[in-house]
């Protein structure tokens, strides 16, 4: 069973977004989440990170004006180093071990290999998100952003959280030798669900705020 739980990272990314004009959310006033999102409005912001915020819109004319500079800085938010006294994740009591790369150097080697054309990830849009963590951390440290936090995982309670779990899927015991163990090759091949940095599953996710880190959970 895979257990949902909020990533305050994200979060401040969603604050940024929506505090600089992200306008693709559409949210009913009775939803407690609009009180969120008007509070993260009239909060009093430093000028400079809402001035970069507000560069994650294009004027491309596509559906999507947040598409792709939205989903790099997510992966942007990915890459910050993890807070003071988290522990690394452990798999069965033992430590998961994996090759020490500077959180920089992993960032900006996943912006270029983002999937997208090359016009949308030259070398100005990499030099702009590389400078993500000065705007997140003038939201991160801002007084309101304590409050906020706070109002939203009120807001996400379990209620909200429950139709993002799913059960792990079982191992096909028929097809011992498949390169996809948790998938029967005898099977029709369906459509893979979208990864977090797909167009779809971003906007899904960052329409509400609703990012979430997924943790696997035995029983």
């Amino acid at each position: 069973m895979f257990t949902v739980s909020l990533n305050k990272q994200v979060f401040v990314l969603y604050a940024g977004l929506v505090a600089s004009g992200y306008d693709l959310t559409r949210i009913e006033d009775s939803d407690p989440m609009s009180q969120v999102v008007r509070d993260i409005k009239n909060t009093d912001w430093d000028t400079d990170a809402l001035r970069y915020f507000s560069q994650a819109r294009l004027q491309h004319g596509g559906v999507n004006p947040y598409w792709p500079r939205a989903a790099m800085l997510l992966h942007a938010a990915l890459h910050l180093p993890p807070p003071p006294g988290r522990r690394r994740r452990r798999d069965r009591g033992h430590c998961r071990q994996s090759p020490i790369v500077p959180p920089q150097n992993a960032l900006q080697q996943a912006i270029k290999e983002f999937p997208v054309d090359l016009s949308q990830k030259g070398d100005d849009t990499v030099a702009w998100v590389m400078d993500y963590p000065k705007a997140h951390a003038a939201f991160l440290n801002h007084p309101a952003m304590a409050g906020l936090w706070n109002q939203y995982q009120t807001v996400m309670g379990p209620s909200r959280l429950l139709p993002f779990e799913e059960p792990l899927p079982t191992r096909c015991h028929r097809c011992p030798g498949s390169r996809h163990p948790n998938r029967c090759s005898s099977e029709p091949q369906r459509n893979p669900k979208p990864t977090a940095i797909s167009h779809d599953r971003w906007t899904s996710f960052i329409r509400t705020g609703q990012y979430m880190r997924l943790s696997p959970s035995l029983g």
